[in-house]
């Protein structure tokens, strides 16, 4: 077979299904809980991995399952789910609770739409029944299927909404550490240079009661993490909904502030002040950055692993700090692919570098080879990734060492203490900042 036709068999970069991304949007919701009406094998592939990508909130205590036997499947599995609804809904309370199916129970037949339809009956709280197929879609697909679930049950039609309140949908909030509260206080202080005020974020680690104050909202921020339900929300909610892409990088994050302006009708003045405090308070830093930088990296140039709208978000930072990437891995299956991050990119005004190389879900094998070309050649700087890319490129050998900024889902390695975006310009400087820290690694590998 060719070797494009071997690449389909390959072990993925992003292996994670809609299962992992139920379970990554519960942890998102304090108060939530995870019912997984699965077999033996799945019962904590969601939750395991996040005990280590998130050191602030355990997460393996806000999910159990509804024990399915061989038997059970013979005899029909459906049965238990409102059992153990009920159960868990006594020993934990919660405000929301979903439960997620799998493959061979999907394929028995059995209709689990009635059985969590009987089970909501029987508790305090609402239900969601949330289809997990592993063979369709992705952990983005999961998330944004639970996201849905909750927009659904916000009161928008019969609440009036507050002028110049805006909620944001499309967050994907993955851990209760300080990265995320930096990019939270991003997006509430570039609303707030707007003159608007933020209303709840979908999601992000908030209460579930807290979610439905978005009813109150005249308008909705759609991240591109929406992209699966954006055309819905308008005709859903009965709000004013402004798409936008990522605030990372300085273009980014004023073309995100335009984006929002237009939609709600920012005057123009408010606007242009709002990019020149931002500008005045970021360009000095990114000149520093770009002086320290270009002359030692020379021609040496990053590769990013990342999901589409954060590549994207990335690539466009690194062009404007003057460190143009050679290869863009795209760590999902439905967030737009290629076409999408090229997209995105051009909408801030930048376009890719000629030779950029974009690969769609590239195999941990395929990402091991090129970087590892790129590194024997000296024509490597650095690879932005998430764990699964660090572990694979950290078994390269002891011959080998391949300087890794270590971002995205699943971070294992690096934690945050105190508020680091990466969104906004104080997320640009503070990932310039890590850019910087690794530099004299890189020097050092490549002496």
């Amino acid at each position: 077979m060719e070797g494009r036709e071997l690449e389909e068999f390959a072990l993925s970069g992003h292996p994670y299904g809609r299962l992992t991304g139920v379970s990554l949007a519960v942890h998102a919701i304090p108060d939530a809980f995870l019912v997984l009406h699965t077999g033996v094998g799945c019962k904590y592939k969601g939750a395991g991995q996040y005990c280590l990508h998130d050191l602030a909130r355990p997460s393996h205590h806000r999910e159990g399952y509804t024990e399915v036997t061989d038997l059970a499947l013979i005899k029909g599995s459906a049965s238990r789910i409102p059992i153990y609804v009920r159960s868990w809904y006594k020993k934990r309370k919660p405000s929301l609770m979903a439960v997620v199916s799998s493959t061979f129970l999907e394929m028995a037949g059995e209709d689990f739409v009635k059985a969590v339809s009987d089970a909501q009956e029987t508790v305090g709280c609402p239900v969601a029944y949330i289809p997990a197929p592993g063979f369709d879609g992705d952990l983005y697909d999961g998330y944004a299927a639970l996201t849905m679930e909750v927009i659904k049950r916000i009161p928008f039609k019969t609440t009036e909404p507050k002028r110049g309140r805006v909620a944001v949908v499309g967050y994907p909030f993955d851990r209760y550490e300080l990265d995320h509260a930096g990019n939270l206080q991003q997006l509430r202080y570039m609303l707030e240079s707007l003159g608007l005020e933020m209303g709840p974020v979908l999601l992000s680690g908030r209460p579930y009661a807290e979610l439905m104050e978005a009813a109150s909202c005249e308008g909705i921020v759609a991240l591109p993490y929406s992209r699966g339900y954006v055309k819905e929300l308008a005709s859903l909610t009965g709000r004013t909904v402004a798409a936008t892409d990522l605030p990372i990088g300085g273009r980014g994050t004023f073309r995100w502030l335009r984006d929002v302006a237009e939609a709600f009708k920012v005057p123009k003045p408010v606007l242009d002040a709002a990019i020149a405090r931002q500008w005045e308070y970021g360009k000095p830093q990114m000149d520093v950055f770009r002086n320290y930088a270009r002359p030692r990296l020379g021609t040496r140039r990053p590769v990013i692993f990342a999901d589409t709208p954060l590549a994207a978000g990335l690539t466009s930072l690194l062009l404007e700090l003057g460190q143009p990437p050679i290869v863009v891995g795209l760590r999902d299956r439905s967030l737009g692919g290629a076409r999408a991050f090229r997209e995105a990119l051009a909408r801030t005004g930048l376009s890719a570098p000629d030779d950029l190389e974009v690969v769609e879900c590239p195999s941990l094998d395929l990402a091991r080879s090129k970087v590892l070309a790129l590194s024997q050649a000296d024509r490597l700087a650095m690879v932005l990734c998430s764990h699964a890319e660090l572990l694979c490129l950290r078994g390269l050998g002891e011959q080998v060492k391949i300087p890794i900024i270590e971002i995205g889902f699943p971070s294992m390695t690096y934690h945050v203490l105190y508020p680091t975006p990466f969104y906004g310009i104080a997320g640009a400087l503070a990932g310039a900042q890590r850019i910087m820290n690794i530099i004299p690694i890189v020097l050092r590998l490549g002496a």
